[in-house]
């Protein structure tokens, strides 16, 4: 019933749009690295730096929680 009422949403912004807000097309992988624009590649951030030495603050904020609970980034 659910996934009846979803078709008939979906059949309705095709009349109104013309086309579907959501894309029922494959997405293509996108490398991991590439996704990062600004802020901090978690890939490649040094979590034994000083934290006092970061670029920014999320990377302070990482920096601090990686020490704190001795994990390291993935």
């Amino acid at each position: 019933m659910v996934s009846e009422v979803f078709q008939a949403i979906d059949n309705l912004e095709i009349k109104v749009n013309g086309e579907t807000t959501i894309s029922h097309t494959k997405k293509e992988q996108v490398d991991p690295h590439d996704k990062v624009k600004e802020g901090v590649d978690i890939l490649t951030m040094d979590a034994t730096k000083d934290p006092w030495k970061a670029d920014s603050s999320l990377e302070m904020i990482l920096i601090t929680l990686c020490a704190t609970f001795n994990m390291k980034p993935k």
